[in-house]
């Protein structure tokens, strides 16, 4: 993450992210072996580990070890550091080499601490430990409740998965968003930023929209009281942010400046697109008059900006003083658009609203058709698996409006072409799971979304080989999970009850997006309802 956690000048080259890792030294005591190889095993190594470092900043270790003290035992050049982190911030730190590791540890701790410590070490405080033996490689430590684990970079790594641990992350995910949403208005904000420890002042109605429709996955699981309460008072804000006048009847406000209390004068077709999803799923629900009339009314702006060709712009504005058509193309924006509209259709079963979908989807199989499988947007111009995915999305939502198109086979060729770019090296433990040309949690969680609806799909129409979908589902989302907020990671966030269950932005930023934690826990909701086996990756 931004933020720095390993002690400056002990070695620079553990700054990096990602590392390599082998086997430390052989202990004379036969201990096991640490190694990142099969690290998820070795906790009581790492447990012994800050159980020394705990007795030297006890001051309960000399310079013979006595029968009832804590021994590493293991001989040979040592380099060891110390940092101490105490509600969130790294209080003390210090490092030290020396023959053997207890001895390295031991400098290192009365080098962070001083020989006479001011304060003893609080048992609240968390100790962060690297070690290196004598041309070996580095492996960093982070105490947890009296255990210690394995850290790469400032995450703890996730080497096995079980069903067990997808629900309880749903869970995290799902109080999360209960926690961010705004407590008058039940609207929901963009981005948790961790550094500033607070929101911006605009509610954003795409994201509100993606919290509402996530919550109500997360309760096909197991009704929650909490999130019953909540449905109608979210969906009240979504509601009031449509506009029920000319012009652009029907089209939905992008956020609600809450220093203002004014609406954005500004109507971008994937955030209608978007609600129309939520609609969908209330109105199927619970068959409220209300959001199907919103649903039909949002459908029916959107069809009066569709082109000749079938497309749809970015959005109606106000701008310099007009209202303004911002006329480029995006395939994120017409992917979210089809999706909507082939979901309107399945509750409205208006002509109107099968024929607009059919032509968009017309001109979206047409690409595939001249460019391939792979495609990108112009807003990500790097980047293939977002746009890729959302394509697969969109065409199968329409296979279900359409089944002749053939939508649904080019979807299943989008997929085939998009797996590929997933990182699937367990030794590469940061990266494990995600897809190489993106490294936000927003965007892997989306494509894991994609690959769970394509999973029932695939398993609805007696299609071969499901088995790699599920496994990329799998790895996906043992990636997610590594890189959500949680106990044991937030030793250096000051106020980690506001984050954790919320998934981390990338590694280069502590902020927690939204849409991320939307898209994440979609996924995870989808794997549980897959299959019910227990252990999914060991």
């Amino acid at each position: 993450m931004s933020q720095q956690t390993i002690i400056p000048g002990f070695v620079a080259a553990l700054a990096l992210a990602a590392l390599s890792y082998t086997a430390l030294a052989p202990a004379a005591n036969d201990a096991v072996d640490p190694s990142g190889g099969g690290a998820y095993s070795n906790d009581a190594f790492r447990t012994e580990v800050v159980q020394v470092a705990r007795a030297c900043a006890a001051g309960r270790r000399g310079d013979h070890v006595e029968e009832d003290e804590p021994s590493l035992g293991q001989a040979g050049p040592w380099e060891a550091s110390v940092a101490v982190y105490a509600d969130g911030v790294r209080t003390h730190e210090g490092s030290a080499a020396a023959m053997g590791l207890d001895a390295a540890l031991c400098d290192a701790v009365t080098q962070a601490l001083g020989a006479t410590p001011k304060s003893p070490l609080s048992e609240q405080a968390r100790l962060l430990i690297t070690l290196r033996p004598d041309g070996g490689d580095l492996h960093s430590i982070i105490e947890f409740e009296g255990r210690g684990l394995e850290l790469v970079g400032d995450l703890v790594p996730l080497r096995t998965l079980t069903r067990r641990d997808v629900r309880r992350a749903v869970e995290a995910n799902k109080d999360y968003l209960l926690r961010i949403m705004h407590p008058e208005l039940h609207g929901f904000s963009k981005k948790y930023d961790v550094a500033r420890g607070g929101f911006d002042d605009r509610l954003r109605t795409i994201y509100s929209s993606s919290s509402l429709y996530s919550l109500l996955r997360v309760n096909t699981l197991e009704v929650d009281p909490r999130v019953e309460a909540n449905i109608e008072p979210i969906a009240d804000f979504i509601l009031s942010m449509q506009k029920q006048d000319e012009p652009y009847r029907g089209a939905f406000h992008y956020s609600y400046n809450l220093t203002t209390s004014e609406k954005e004068r500004r109507f971008p077709v994937g955030t209608t697109a978007k609600v129309i999803m939520t609609l969908a799923a209330l109105y199927e629900g619970d068959q409220d008059p209300r959001y199907l009339q919103a649903a039909i009314a949002a459908g029916d702006w959107l069809l009066s900006l569709q082109t000749p060709d079938g497309g749809f712009p970015v959005d109606v504005a106000w701008r310099r003083g007009a209202w303004d058509t911002n006329e480029a193309f995006s395939l994120f924006y017409n992917c979210q658009v089809l999706t909507g509209l082939s979901r309107l259709y399945a509750i409205s079963e208006a002509p109107r609203h099968l024929d607009g979908a059919r032509r968009l989807a017309g001109k979206l199989l047409g690409m595939v058709e001249e460019q391939g499988p792979l495609l990108r947007d112009q807003y990500r111009r790097k980047v293939e698996s977002i746009s890729t995915s959302w394509l697969a999305m969109a065409l199968l939502d329409y296979s279900r409006i359409d089944p002749a198109s053939g939508s649904l086979e080019v979807a299943f060729k989008n997929l085939d072409a998009l797996l590929p770019l997933q990182m699937t090296d367990p030794s590469d433990i940061a990266n494990y799971g995600r897809f190489s040309d993106t490294r936000a949690t927003s965007g892997n969680g989306w494509i894991n979304e994609v690959v769970s609806e394509l999973l029932v799909a695939c398993e609805a129409t007696g299609r071969p080989d499901c088995e790699r979908l599920e496994r990329a589902l799998i790895l996906t989302t043992r990636w997610l999970i590594q890189n959500t907020y949680s106990p044991q990671n937030t030793y250096h966030i000051e106020d980690p009850e506001r984050v954790i269950g919320g998934l981390i932005r990338n590694a280069r930023e502590e902020s927690v997006r939204t849409d991320a934690v939307c898209h994440g826990v979609n996924s995870l909701v989808g794997l549980l309802q897959s299959t019910q086996r227990e252990a999914l990756l060991h």
